[in-house]
């Protein structure tokens, strides 16, 4: 049993708390180190983040050939006609004159309130039609789709026309409430659209519940129904006549969209998009120099060594300001003048200011060919300008070039494209961190800094047991000395009490 100093007058709680206080200093240091290194390791984890979102950056970018191959489009007369363009486009001009577009196959009704509203299935029975689709060549057709539509006792008419829409059947369907007719319009357009009736008892629906009489078995809804027939799109291309089931259709990897019929041929122009291969690459100019911007910086960050990581105590003492502004520079300078980012970013400019050796006839060989050279301010450490009246001439006058000076492949370090050497740089660097910071997905002990985390905790768990027995062991002899106390005051006490009784 502790006794906390009723004997004694003494705070002993206090005494202790003050005792343990300087015997607990050690284990400070240690949980203060254990914060520093965690601050470090995050610190070369958000450097690899940066150097990941580059690297996916150049990958996504100037890596990819369609960057530099995209096509943009231009109409004479965006209304009637607007076109898109693939990267293997040949860069020309088209004529189109469109006399006909395409519209869909639309069956109905013939009489007015011949639809029987109040239908519901008494039974489970199958819808079983047989489809043409648009598209079909009337020349050389294969065979009809056969489309079943399960219907289910109880079902109503509303019920019908809802599976119907959502079968394969390729149409849409609805009732026209003021008229009480079935619509029913093939979804894609095209004069060679067709739907047969398969059996009788489908016919018998169609003829008594939708209004189509005279549709009988293995006959057409054109049998039965006022029809309004599918159209194909017809038009003439550079003079050529010829038509599509669709009105958007592709020829020589040129999709085109035709929205009316035109008074005279509309003109489609097809180009390389300079603006999109300008913007790509000063996107990478711009987030490259984002990036040693905020590496350097981390590596001349200052370091505040009298600021060490706050203890609870400390913390419970200052207010919430106060605890930012001293972990601010408590995390400053965690990776200053680290080599690893160093050496990462020195191999990143050789990189970028070699030379690329690819043939005798290369356009391109260096950065400042295109327009991007380095600034001469030696405090923005190898950041990037760009001349973009140069890199839009550069892109006008050969982007698949362009695309070789960063994308070229060989044995040798000169014969590599830019991005690639930058990759290859990035991806050593962000492992070579990796290897003292981990990631994620790493384990402790999968990582230098995380083996000393581990180091740190097995002694944190060591000291705190010692300081454990040591706290024990003040109770101990502070509850012994309670003890010797209150037996001598005991004693004291019986003493005066037997000489006050002698009359003394």
């Amino acid at each position: 049993m502790r006794m906390a100093g009723m004997a004694t007058g003494m705070d002993i709680n206090q005494m202790i708390t003050d005792m343990m206080r300087v015997e607990r200093m050690p284990l400070d240091k240690l949980t203060s180190r254990r914060q520093t290194i965690e601050w470090q390791r995050d610190g070369y984890r958000e450097m690899n983040r940066l150097l990941k979102q580059f690297d996916d950056l150049i990958f996504n970018g100037i890596s990819r050939q369609r960057t530099f191959l995209s096509k943009s489009t231009t109409s004479s007369d965006s209304s009637k006609v607007t076109a898109t363009a693939t990267v293997n486009a040949q860069n020309i001009n088209t004529q189109l004159h469109v006399t006909q577009t395409a519209t869909a196959k639309n069956w109905s009704t013939k009489d007015s309130n011949s639809v029987n509203k109040d239908f519901r299935a008494e039974s489970d029975f199958r819808l079983s039609l047989n489809v043409t689709d648009p598209h079909v060549d009337p020349a050389n057709p294969p065979a009809a789709r056969e489309v079943t539509v399960e219907i289910k006792a109880g079902d109503k008419l509303t019920d019908v026309v809802r599976k119907i829409n959502s079968s394969n059947l390729g149409v849409t369907a609805f009732i026209d409430e003021a008229s009480n007719k079935f619509v029913m319009t093939m979804k894609e357009t095209g004069e060679n659209a067709n739907i047969h009736v398969a059996n009788e008892g489908t016919a018998d629906f169609f003829a008594n519940q939708l209004g189509f009489a005279g549709v009988t078995a293995n006959s057409s809804l054109d049998d039965g129904a006022d029809v309004s027939v599918g159209k194909n799109a017809e038009f003439t291309i550079n003079g050529f006549a010829t038509k599509r089931t669709s009105n958007t259709f592709t020829i020589n990897d040129v999709t085109y969209t035709v929205n009316g019929v035109t008074d005279s041929p509309v003109t489609i122009g097809v180009t390389t998009d300079t603006g999109h291969v300008f913007d790509s690459i000063k996107e990478f100019v711009d987030k490259y120099n984002e990036l040693i911007e905020t590496i350097n910086g981390k590596l001349r960050e200052e370091r505040f060594r009298d600021y060490r990581p706050l203890t609870e105590e400390q913390k419970n003492a200052m207010s919430e300001r106060e605890v930012e502004l001293w972990e601010e520079k408590a995390r400053s300078g965690l990776l200053r003048n680290d080599r690893m980012l160093s050496s990462g970013l020195t191999q990143m400019r050789m990189d970028m200011y070699s030379s690329v050796s690819i043939g005798e006839n290369q356009a391109f060989r260096l950065l400042s060919d295109i327009g991007i050279t380095t600034s001469r301010n030696y405090m923005d450490n190898g950041k990037l300008e760009l001349d973009e009246d140069k890199l839009r001439l550069a892109i006008e006058q050969d982007p698949v070039a362009i695309h070789q000076l960063f994308m070229a492949d060989g044995d040798s370090f000169s014969e590599k494209g830019i991005a690639r050497r930058l990759r290859s740089t990035i991806s050593d660097t962000i492992r070579n961190v990796e290897s003292r910071a981990g990631n994620e997905l790493r384990q402790n002990h999968q990582f230098a800094l995380g083996r000393d985390i581990r180091n740190i905790d097995t002694q944190i768990s060591n000291f705190e047991r010692r300081l454990q027995s040591i706290e024990e062991r003040y109770w101990r002899q502070f509850t012994a000395m309670e003890k010797a106390v209150q037996r001598s005051n005991d004693q004291a006490g019986f003493l005066f009490a037997h000489l006050a009784g002698q009359g003394f």
